[in-house]
């Protein structure tokens, strides 16, 4: 079984990157390709589609940064080569300077990896949620260790990868932020991670990916 996934970095320079924000970057490449619903994630303009993300819209150290996932590895390409400015929210236009094009195979493999996220992880719905702190659970951080493993599982599987292995995990620096999708307020995590899996750098994992959350690097050493 097939267990690469092939992705495209799109690096985006812009003369103003302040005004842009991963959500932006989506509502204006969603528009402007209306006819492929991978690149706004709804159902003829309306519904969401409730799938994982093969287009992800990030802000990485101060860069913007378009992921494609296999197909689109190759699309995002010849689409964004022909974009020549971002239309922010506000109606301003920002001049492309320039789109590095990066492009991977990486194989999923069993191998011991420490990661951090690099924007908040999006890790509870209403349902958790309410488990997650009502103290029902003896080990908050044994909860969330448990509903990363899924996370990563639901990744793989939108990719249609199947692992042979059982997935482990461990979180440690965990801090929690306010965060506001669709002006409503929500309770995200900034935390480091063990996991005895390699996944591309900068995929994004939980909810909301697609607007630039749960961004997932590489940990950088500690000492």
């Amino acid at each position: 079984m097939d267990k690469d996934i092939k992705i495209c970095y799109a690096y985006i320079e812009t003369e103003d990157i302040n005004s842009i924000s991963p959500s932006s970057m989506r509502g204006f490449f969603g528009n402007s390709f209306k006819n492929d619903m991978e690149y706004h994630h709804h159902d003829e303009g309306t519904s969401f589609v409730y799938r994982y993300p093969q287009i992800q819209y990030k802000k990485i150290s101060e860069k913007l940064l378009i992921i494609g996932l296999q197909k689109y590895s190759q699309d995002i390409h010849i689409k964004l080569s022909k974009i020549e400015y971002i239309r922010t929210n506000q109606g301003k236009k920002v001049r492309i300077n320039n789109i590095e094009f990066k492009t991977k195979i990486i194989q999923i493999s069993q191998k011991n990896m420490r990661y951090s996220f690099q924007s908040p992880w999006i890790a509870l719905n209403s349902k958790n949620f309410k488990q997650f702190f009502s103290g029902a659970t003896l080990s908050k951080t044994k909860f969330l260790e448990n509903i990363l493993i899924g996370n990563i599982l639901s990744m793989l599987k939108g990719l249609n990868i199947y692992i042979d292995f059982k997935l482990q995990a461990s979180i440690s620096n965990i801090q929690p932020v306010f965060i506001y999708l669709k002006k409503n307020q929500f309770i995200a995590f900034n935390a480091n991670f063990n996991t005895n899996i390699l996944i591309p750098e900068y995929i994004g994992i939980g909810k909301s990916v697609s607007k630039g959350f749960g961004t997932v690097g590489i940990a950088k050493d500690d000492n």
